[in-house]
């Protein structure tokens, strides 16, 4: 049986941390229903990078789009959008 958690899991030191406040540099983005801020510029790949996600174990939904992992480095994340990352995890 498969399981899935959020790649994000409270769990992690490295989580993204929650919008605190305007930051003329930095654009908010909802993250698995929490909204984040991220630096402007960031792709999709850059932010599971810099989180330590790895992209093989994870499923991007990208604005309710499922996103196929060659396309991460090329997808510019933009004031306002709405991610779900899920990842795949084991158990029985």
């Amino acid at each position: 049986m498969r399981f899935f958690r959020s790649a994000l899991a409270p769990k992690r030191a490295n989580a993204l941390l929650p919008f605190t406040g305007y930051n003329p540099h930095a654009m908010r983005v909802r993250i698995n229903g929490a909204e984040r801020e991220l630096p402007e510029n960031t792709t999709l790949s850059q932010l599971l990078q810099e989180r330590g996600i790895d992209p093989r174990i994870v499923v991007v939904e990208y604005n309710y789009e499922i996103i196929p992992r060659e396309r991460y480095p090329e997808i510019q994340l933009k004031e306002g959008d709405n991610l779900e990352i899920v990842q795949m995890v084991a158990g029985g």
